[in-house]
């Protein structure tokens, strides 16, 4: 385990593990209470694998290429996501607005993956993908309860998506805007607002094989889901679910 809790709190400066290189491979160890993103991902072709993020006062772990590489597409880019866990990040400064389980946003190159991920009891959304404008793909994550602190804490002033899928680019922002995600047989449930958000994306995200059930404002906003599965695996279920030898989570119920 890597505690950060010496850090200073809620500074951009005070991240837990911050890679900027290529082809990093870290598996199997807990990040936690780093004073910003617990990862922060700037290179590609890194694999993070069976990792999991908590505490930290801004995302767990976010994805975003340096504003001064915005344009350069091997920044950022071809990143996986595996196995992963993500939950109860809040930034107190802002009251939980920007703390999400994990995000890919604003500068972003193409083909990050999330796969078999959990993200829960975050201040903001479970994931965010902000005017990123390459596509991400995800299979098989599970997002819940976000937006809902911890230990009946009460709501914060986070936004409380499970999956926000994009956002309106930075005003003359060539290397910001929209991109049609992809997520495959991934859930959305209990969080305070929307399981799944289109969330002002110029283009349309494409979900295949999802469900949602239980979000405060919806399932589906400003979205539609071809192929709805139905559950009712509640939040507090998803969080005691044990993986496997191999760190993969077993089919939703």
């Amino acid at each position: 385990m890597l505690d950060f809790s010496g850090q200073p709190r809620d500074t951009s400066s005070a991240r837990g593990i911050k890679i900027s290189g290529d082809y990093w491979h870290i598996k199997g160890i807990d990040v936690i209470n780093a004073g910003d993103n617990c990862i922060n991902i700037g290179g590609s072709h890194n694999t993070i694998e069976w990792v999991t993020v908590h505490g930290c006062c801004d995302g767990g772990l976010q994805i975003t290429a340096d504003s001064s590489q915005a344009s350069d597409q091997t920044r950022a880019a071809y990143n996986t996501i595996l196995n992963c866990d993500s939950y109860e990040n809040y930034d107190k400064t802002t009251g939980g607005e920007n703390a999400d389980g994990f995000s890919a946003k604003l500068h972003i190159g193409p083909g990050n993956v999330f796969r078999g991920c959990r993200s829960w009891n975050n201040s903001d959304d479970g994931w965010d993908l902000f005017a990123a404008d390459d596509v991400v793909s995800f299979d098989n994550c599970w997002a819940f309860l976000n937006g809902k602190l911890a230990g009946g804490g009460g709501t914060s002033a986070g936004d409380g998506n499970g999956f926000k899928l994009g956002g309106a680019a930075a005003a003359g922002d060539a290397n910001e805007g929209g991109a049609p995600h992809k997520l495959t047989n991934c859930f959305a449930f209990e969080n305070l607002a929307c399981g799944f958000t289109r969330n002002n994306n110029t283009q349309v995200p494409v979900l295949s094989s999802c469900g949602g059930r239980g979000d405060g404002k919806g399932e589906y906003c400003s979205l539609s889901n071809p192929s709805p599965v139905s559950f009712t695996m509640t939040g507090a279920q998803a969080k005691a679910i044990q993986r496997d030898s191999s760190g993969n989570l077993p089919a939703i119920k």
